[in-house]
C-alpha cells in the first residue's frame, strides 16, 4: 500500500510539472505546436498510470479512508481534463490559424491580357475568334461578298 501511494506522490509531481509545462507554453507568445503536443500526449499517458494506481489503492483501503481517497483523485483529474483541454483548444487554435495562413499562399497570379479592338475591318473581325484553317474559307466567303455588293 506504501509503495503505491509513493509511486502515485511521484507521478502526481510528474503531472503537476506538466500542468506548469502546458501553462507555460500556453501563455507563450511564440507557441511551440510540437512541445504543447509532446506536453499533451505525456498528460494523457500520466493521467491513465495515474487512474490505474488510484484504482489500486482505492481496493486496498479499508471504507472510512476511500471516501477521503477517492475526492482526492477525483479532484486530480478533474484538473488533469482541465489542462489537456486547455492544450487541445490551443493546438486548434494553432492548427486554425496555420490553416488560414495556408490558404493566403494558393492565390495565383495570371498575367494581363489584352484584347484588340475591333477597327471596323471585318476580315479582322471575321477572323480573330475562328481557328486558321477556318479562317481561309472565311475570307475567301467575305470577299465573294464583298465582289457581289459592289
Amino acid at each position: 500500500m506504501e509503495n503505491l501511494k509513493s509511486k502515485r506522490k511521484v507521478l502526481r509531481t510528474a503531472v503537476s510539472k506538466l500542468f506548469t509545462r502546458i501553462e507555460n507554453e500556453i501563455k507563450n507568445t511564440n507557441v511551440n505546436k510540437c512541445s504543447l503536443e509532446e506536453s499533451l500526449k505525456l498528460l494523457t499517458v500520466k493521467a491513465e498510470e495515474l487512474s490505474k494506481l488510484d484504482l489500486q489503492i482505492e481496493e486496498l483501503l479499508d471504507s472510512d479512508s476511500f471516501e477521503a481517497e477517492f475526492e482526492a483523485s477525483q479532484d486530480y483529474a478533474e484538473k488533469i481534463n482541465v489542462w489537456q483541454f486547455r492544450a487541445e483548444r490551443k493546438l486548434n487554435e494553432l492548427t486554425g490559424s496555420s490553416e488560414s495562413i495556408n490558404d493566403n499562399k494558393h492565390v495565383v497570379r495570371l498575367p494581363k491580357l489584352t484584347i484588340p479592338k475591333f477597327n471596323g475591318d471585318i476580315f479582322i473581325g471575321i477572323a480573330f475568334g475562328i481557328p486558321l484553317e477556318s479562317r481561309f474559307t472565311t475570307i475567301h466567303l467575305c470577299l465573294k461578298l464583298r465582289n457581289l455588293t459592289t
